[in-house]
């Protein structure tokens, strides 16, 4: 029983859009058979009436003529946003990314003597290195 009335409401919603959709005419509304239908099913008369206020208040709103230019331009900019790769759907990717790196390397060393002895070696290196640019720089500037 409750799966007929189910199909019954289902063929009154689909007679009711198709011939909603339609040109406006004498036959465009409920059939005879959907009113009967909407008049013993609360669910339905109310779903119509629904429907019918909708189309109407979207009936009665302004329609604006936009140039094809315009349309163009849109529809061109979606399409290039598209090919765009989208680093800002993992805003955190890349953040996280260089803290772990930078984590893996720092700890990595420890994990021996060796380790710790090269860890310290590259670290004179660097400190030496930079001292000898400053030298440079600082003599640069004096000629």
């Amino acid at each position: 029983m409750n799966d007929s009335k189910n199909d019954e409401c289902a063929l009154f919603r689909l007679d009711f859009e198709k011939r909603r959709g339609e040109e406006p005419g004498p036959d465009t509304g409920i059939s005879e058979q959907g009113k009967k239908h909407a008049d013993s099913c609360v669910a339905c008369h109310k779903w119509a009436f629904e429907m019918e206020s909708l189309l109407d208040m979207s009936a009665a709103l302004p329609q604006f003529d936009v140039p094809e230019a315009l349309t163009q331009q849109i529809l061109a900019a979606v399409e290039t946003e598209r090919k765009m790769p989208r680093m800002s759907q993992y805003p955190l990717v890349l953040p996280l990314s260089i803290i772990g790196a930078a984590a893996l390397l720092t700890v990595l060393p420890f994990d021996s003597l060796e380790g710790m002895l090269s860890w310290g070696i590259g670290l004179a290196a660097m400190v030496l290195l930079k001292g000898l640019l400053s030298g440079v720089q600082a003599g640069q500037q004096a000629v």
